[in-house]
């Protein structure tokens, strides 16, 4: 595929890999993505200050360092892609193990939230979708396997329309505001049951690693403000859904658990991303969202969620003032 300018994110990205929609013929790059050399890439740490960094089962999973000469985010065993220090340029080294499909989902999620993060702006673990029949964009918020994808498509399913999954950019010059949509929206295979399996105009295919990708019906929306957020919080023993609306400090609390791109070392990343979470919770409402999981998923609960984040929402305006 040859080099082109396509949005993410509220990103115009210009690159040889397939990563989101065309953007407009006119529209300038913000940054421009190239695929340097392969080669091994080796467990311990890129040199300079290290800004992120991520491990499980005492194995490095990312690590982000750098300084004012340019920055290194290290996918360990799989890819470095070294980012300019004016964060207009990315070039990714890919280990001979790692095949494109990789780079375009590390791309879409560890990469552009590293890259806002270090411009001081902050990204949650969240999807969001539309509101049906409303402007109102409201968002699921959790970790790894917290259910925030299934939710979005289930909401989906019920009417709603698609707007991120897995990474939810903030706006950093309005407090509430959220920036850009991305490509598809990703699921387990067990949320098939809960949809039905997939609605065959929703495109479905299986990713790389082992998910279901699907586009529900897009948002037309760019940007805007958050109606509210919910923080998922999935049990086996609920009998329905429950949602406790939490205290801006609770709310703020809350949100920091859920950063996309963990774990953040770096003191001015740190204070950014705070900044940005307390802003959102002083005007937004947010809730934890108590949802009964069981298998097979029940494919009501999204209707069931957007109809109590409706009534939610509607108190934003009491909150900002």
């Amino acid at each position: 595929m040859r080099a082109s300018r396509q949005l993410l994110h509220g990103l115009c990205i210009e690159a040889s890999l397939e990563i989101g929609p065309a953007a407009p013929e006119d529209a300038a790059a913000d940054l421009e993505l190239t695929i340097g050399p392969s080669g091994p890439v080796p467990m311990d740490a890129p040199s300079g200050e290290v800004i992120v960094a991520l491990a499980a089962g005492g194995r490095p999973v990312h690590t982000g360092a750098g300084g004012s000469q340019g920055y290194v985010l290290r996918v360990h065993g799989l890819c470095d892609f070294a980012i300019t220090s004016d964060l207009r340029r990315v070039e990714c080294r890919p280990d001979p193990v790692a095949n494109p499909e990789q780079i375009v989902l590390l791309l879409r999620g560890s990469v552009l939230s590293f890259v806002l993060g270090l411009g001081g702006e902050c990204c949650l673990h969240a999807s969001a979708v539309q509101m049906p029949d409303s402007d109102d964009v409201v968002a699921f918020v959790g970790g790894s396997g917290g259910g925030k994808s299934t939710i979005a498509a289930l909401a989906c399913a019920a009417g709603a329309r698609f707007v991120v999954d897995d990474l939810l950019r903030l706006d950093p010059n309005m407090a509430g505001g959220w920036i850009g949509a991305s490509a598809e929206l990703r699921l387990r295979p067990r949320s098939g049951s809960a949809l039905g399996q997939f609605d065959p105009g929703w495109d479905p295919r299986p990713t790389v690693d082992n998910r279901i990708a699907v586009t529900p019906p897009r948002t037309r929306l760019s940007s805007g403000s958050l109606g509210s957020l919910a923080v998922l919080q999935l049990s086996s023993t609920a009998e329905r859904v429950g949602v406790e609306r939490l205290t801006p400090a609770e709310a703020t609390i809350a949100l920091s658990r859920f950063p996309r791109l963990a774990v953040w070392k770096s003191p001015s990343a740190l204070e950014s991303q705070f900044d940005a979470i307390s802003g959102l919770a002083a005007v937004t409402p947010v809730v934890v969202a108590t949802i009964p999981w069981r298998s097979p998923v029940d494919p009501g609960l999204g209707s069931v969620l957007l109809e109590a984040l409706r009534e939610v929402s509607s108190l934003r305006t009491s909150v900002a003032s």
